[in-house]
């Protein structure tokens, strides 16, 4: 497996930010780490499937 990373950029609403904000902090995890799992919860391997149908 490429463990390489690359650089990503969003842009969210304010409102947005801070519930993130407040959910990583309630986890005890930083906000990339946050976004990272969120990210990777949605596209894990065994949804692959039913994305590649649409």
């Amino acid at each position: 497996m490429d463990d390489r990373k690359t650089r990503m950029s969003i842009d969210v609403e304010e409102k947005e930010h801070k519930k993130i904000k407040i959910r990583a902090a309630k986890e005890g995890v930083s906000i990339r780490a946050f976004v990272t799992d969120c990210i990777r919860d949605k596209i894990r391997p065994d949804q692959e499937g039913e994305q590649k149908k649409k």
